[in-house]
């Protein structure tokens, strides 16, 4: 149903299209705009803008650049009459976001119409536009429930949900059918790495003897290791892949050097102030370096 108000010769309207990512939505955004662009030739209206997000899910805005774009786009460089979506469903599936974006717009002095939700015009619009935002969050429950249900079901089968095995395991494929279209359904499932797993075993065993964790990586190797010098002290350590390797300096106030590749950073661990950074009075340097003023936590030197 169209609005004769609403489009009148010639308006200029905004467009808004949004995918999920999913499988079968490979062609979505740009099928939404054909749709809308010829709905908009044969209502005589002019789409000056199409913002899109491809791969967004609609139970949040974060990350959806296209939207954030048109929702703060100042009106007085580009004044349109309203914006057009394919379904209300596109601009967001979480009701109360619903709700407050389309009161928002709509006390700013846009126009808002969904091509196939049938909202009639009138006092009983609210209503029906309150139900559909219901039924749009509605599916997202029961999609996430019927999603659950899926990984549960998988691992009773002994499959993995997703994601990537912990360390000292290791995936291994199988086929379990084929999905509707054809194509062969294929699962994980996580099973103990014949090299791995004896060196993880070994690093638990280490820990609970008393090990330290430098010990247990230098003698499992259970993650690449690398070895970094302190530019202080020269000073050997070694991180296991990005994981973050300290020194810590015994000074009347120590400091705390955290090497990434290529990467320098200072941050304070002694005496703080209340601001969380050391107090400047109590200042001092790190052994064999010369005298640094103290820094907040995660400002690169």
């Amino acid at each position: 149903m169209i609005d004769k108000t609403c489009h009148s010769n010639r308006d200029r309207i905004w467009a808004y299209c949004r995918d999920s990512g999913g499988d079968e939505q490979q062609d979505s955004v740009a099928s939404q705009r054909r749709a809308i662009e010829d709905y908009a030739r044969r209502h005589n209206v002019a789409v000056v803008q199409v913002f899109t997000d491809e791969a967004r899910p609609g139970s949040t805005t974060v990350g959806r650049d296209g939207w954030r774009i048109c929702y703060t786009w100042p009106a007085a460089i580009e004044p349109v009459d309203g914006i057009i979506f394919w379904s209300f469903s596109r601009l967001a599936r979480e009701q109360l976001a619903a709700q407050f974006i389309k009161s928002d717009l709509r006390l700013r002095g846009y126009l808002l119409h969904s091509m196939m939700d049938d909202v009639p015009y009138g006092e009983f619009a609210p209503v029906v536009e309150a139900l559909i935002d219901w039924k749009n969050e509605r599916y997202l429950k029961d999609l996430s429930r019927d999603v659950k249900r899926g990984l549960h079901d998988l691992t009773q089968k002994g499959f993995a949900p997703g994601g990537f095995p912990p360390r000292g395991y290791k995936p291994d494929r199988v086929e379990i059918g084929a999905k509707r279209d054809g194509k062969p359904h294929i699962v994980s499932r996580w099973v103990p790495d014949p090299e791995l797993a004896p060196r993880v075993r070994q690093a638990f065993q280490m820990r609970a003897n008393g090990a330290s964790y430098q010990e247990i990586l230098e003698t499992t190797r259970i993650y690449p290791v690398r070895a970094a010098t302190s530019p202080c002290s020269g000073t050997r350590a070694t991180w296991a892949s990005r994981n973050v390797v300290t020194w810590r300096w015994r000074a009347p106030l120590s400091h705390l050097w955290t090497v990434r590749p290529g990467t320098r950073y200072r941050l304070p661990c002694g005496p703080k102030s209340k601001r969380g950074h050391v107090d400047r009075e109590q200042g001092s340097s790190a052994p064999g370096d010369e005298p640094v003023p103290p820094v907040r936590a995660g400002q690169v030197r």
